[in-house]
């Protein structure tokens, strides 16, 4: 009797922290019918679900959590995309399909209730910059003159670019919304997103607002990495760091220096800056590999999306190495990636040469093999 009645007490107690220990999703979202495809996604998880008489009712088990979750849904030939702050916890969604992707959030978290305050802030702004943005690609494929258009729309001196304008304004606001919720997980989040365009003295000024209790949060440890990894300059040795090859062997970046150069390319699929430079840059290896170990680090995904990239558009010519991160890499952060693709020229001794951002011009290999002159 004793230990039926233990049972049961047990079974009261930790069913309801077992049942919110997935996200679940319930609603309604005008526009949306019971035909139409609805993916739920974050990181590489991935759920496809529909309606029911108009309601939304799905679940699904954050890995790392709290995260962004995508909600796509397919409307004819288009896709239109929301995204959410969540945890393992139960929201209900509201709204219509004309407020994606930035009018429409998740009740009851408060977590998305603090990516939705933040997001109302720059909303009209990010909506004037994709007009500007937009205007800038149909110029460009009009053939006008790249210098003259980025000067219009990019120019990084005063009085701005189009472009840039708006996102020094962006930047402005989320710092501020940044060191009034630095102690939160949205904050600290929308830190990391932040951090690359900051300078060593602002990264120490606002790692002086984390409290000390907030220090094992997962995003504030990674943030302090940019403390603890200074960005390399010309003769810095490399960073090490572990991840898995093609036969997911568990490696050391240290295990390619081997009397070559070693030029370091960070990649991802969906990038179609690197789909196009994927090619150019694994030629241009193989025609150096005399004097050059060429390694891609795969970044923003895991073994599926790296293999097909290394395969499709690099036809599995040198190195691939890549990690299970689906959220922010600290690889990355020792790094200094802003983007995608991104390359570093290392010495055989490991000493930093160059750092190469952005697709590269038809120089490129020049430029290698000057650096490589003994």
């Amino acid at each position: 009797m004793k230990k039926n009645l233990l049972w049961l007490l047990t079974t009261l107690l930790f069913t309801p922290i077992c049942a919110q220990e997935m996200l679940h999703i319930t609603g309604r979202i005008e526009g949306i019918t019971d035909s139409i495809k609805l993916v739920l996604s974050s990181g590489e998880q991935k759920e496809v679900f529909y309606t029911r008489d108009g309601k939304i009712e799905m679940s699904m088990y954050l890995n790392e959590a709290p995260a962004y979750v995508r909600l796509a849904a397919t409307i004819g030939k288009d896709t239109k995309n929301a995204f959410f702050y969540l945890a393992n916890e139960t929201v209900n969604i509201e709204g219509t399909i004309d407020d994606f992707p930035l009018g429409i959030r998740a009740i009851g978290s408060e977590h998305d209730s603090l990516r939705y305050e933040h997001r109302q802030m720059t909303k009209d702004i990010e909506r004037a910059r994709r007009v500007y943005i937009d205007e800038y690609y149909k110029l460009l494929a009009l053939g006008r003159d790249k210098d003259s258009v980025n000067t219009v729309y990019l120019s990084d001196v005063e009085p701005y670019g189009k472009i840039s304008k708006l996102s020094k304004e962006i930047e402005v606001i989320n710092e501020r919304f940044i060191r009034q919720h630095i102690n939160t997980d949205y904050g600290s989040r929308l830190l990391l997103g932040e951090v690359i365009s900051y300078s060593d003295q602002k990264i120490k000024e606002l790692y002086k607002l984390i409290r000390p209790e907030f220090y094992t949060n997962m995003n504030v440890a990674l943030f302090k990495l940019y403390l603890d990894y200074k960005q390399l300059k010309e003769g810095n040795q490399y960073y090490d760091f572990t991840a898995l090859d093609v036969n997911e062997r568990q490696v050391k970046f240290s295990d390619y220096f081997k009397g070559k150069y070693v030029l370091l390319d960070f990649s991802t699929y969906g990038c179609g800056y690197c789909q196009v430079a994927g090619p150019k840059t694994a030629k241009i290896a193989t025609v150096l590999e005399s004097k050059l170990t060429y390694v891609t680090y795969y970044v923003y995904g895991g073994k599926t999306d790296a293999l097909k990239y290394y395969e499709e558009f690099k036809g599995s010519k040198g190195i691939l190495l890549w990690n299970n991160n689906e959220g922010v890499d600290p690889i990355t952060i020792k790094y200094r990636l802003a983007g995608t693709p991104d390359y570093i020229l290392f010495s055989p001794e490991g000493k930093f040469l160059k750092a190469f951002s952005g697709m590269q011009k038809d120089d490129f290999e020049q430029q290698l093999k000057e650096l490589m002159k003994e």
